[in-house]
């Protein structure tokens, strides 16, 4: 049924991932303070995503919720479900 979350667990944070299952990219979630925290995926591994990055509020490089919002294992659950109808 649909799409399941990413079982990814960032260990420094003891977070897990919030994208789809399966997704190309760095793994990411946030925390319960608004932090946006990114680790590498190994199956799309670069240069660049070898460490752990923890990006505050405020900060130039934040992405907040609404742009994530279309790769939220959620929200991609309900638009390939959508697509079956």
């Amino acid at each position: 049924m649909g799409v399941s979350q990413c079982v990814s667990k960032a260990r420094i944070w003891k977070l897990r991932c919030q994208g789809a299952k399966g997704h190309k990219g760095q793994h990411w979630s946030y925390d319960g303070g608004g932090w946006f925290h990114l680790w590498p995926n190994q199956r799309g591994l670069r240069a660049m995503d070898v460490a752990h990055q923890t990006i505050p509020p405020g900060h130039a490089r934040y992405v907040s919720p609404v742009e994530m919002d279309a790769e939220h294992y959620i929200m991609v659950r309900i638009a390939k479900e959508r697509k079956k109808r």
